[in-house]
């Protein structure tokens, strides 16, 4: 799964939360800017299929969000 998260967004970061603000068992992915990114989103789910949550957000909107919120996620990449 991370294979292919690197390979197509290319992120900055990646984090897994299991529950919080984004909902369960999703996949948070921080890219430098969303250029390109719903062509992106269509390249992952035809590769892994739509039964993965994601939500892609800036760099910019990652660093708005609370410490505390960002805590509750695994780092994965």
């Amino acid at each position: 799964m991370t294979q292919y998260i690197k390979r197509i967004f290319n992120p900055l970061e990646v984090y897994f939360f299991q529950d919080g603000v984004f909902g369960e068992n999703i996949y948070v992915i921080v890219v430098e800017d969303a250029k390109s990114i719903g062509k992106k989103v269509v390249d992952f789910y035809n590769l892994v299929g739509d039964e993965i949550p994601l939500v892609i957000l800036t760099k910019e909107e990652w660093e708005n969000f609370d410490k505390a919120l960002k805590q509750k996620g695994e780092k994965i990449l």
